[in-house]
């Protein structure tokens, strides 16, 4: 069933796709990580594809809308502050479309106070940066458990310079 997501960039600017969504049945469980560090990116992209997960990664809100149309991932890593529309704004325009509003959503963000905000909207869980990967492996394995409890070991190899890069960037 094709599906349309309207992203609003600001009043005169928005961005729709229609594209038929769909969920890979097979396979490790995806996540749409969705950050405009592009460092935060590809930690998380590493983290947890490390740990089992298929992870697909978007700079905005935009970007994670089309994403989100050419596959329903099994969870959704919003960061709050970015470009053309917050991490709140993306989520409540998410949790009002009922083809995606069932997907998990945890928030990670540098704002300490963002738990009463994220808990409106629906989000499982609030994390905030800075955060060990063990820490945020586990969090999202609570939700989204990897289906290979084998690919769920992670390599520790280097992750004190990594956890120190996800400190300095935050």
């Amino acid at each position: 069933m094709p599906s349309c997501i309207v992203v609003e960039a600001s009043a005169d600017k928005a961005a729709a796709v229609r594209v038929t969504a769909r969920r890979a049945e097979s396979g490790p469980p995806q996540i749409l990580a969705v950050d405009d560090d592009p460092i935060i990116r590809e930690l998380l992209r590493l983290h947890l594809s490390n740990a089992g997960y298929d992870v697909v990664v978007a700079e905005d809100a935009i970007a994670a809308g089309k994403l989100l149309l050419q596959s329903k991932p099994a969870l959704l890593l919003v960061d709050v502050d970015m470009p053309y529309m917050n991490g709140f704004e993306f989520v409540a325009a998410i949790k009002d479309d009922p083809d995606f509003r069932s997907i998990p959503v945890v928030f990670l963000t540098g704002h300490e106070n963002a738990e009463k905000r994220a808990a409106e909207l629906g989000a499982i869980r609030c994390l905030t940066k800075p955060i060990f990967s063990q820490q945020l492996i586990s969090a999202l394995g609570a939700i989204v458990p990897v289906r290979d409890p084998q690919a769920s070991e992670t390599r520790t190899i280097g992750s004190r310079i990594v956890t120190a890069v996800i400190r300095a960037v935050t």
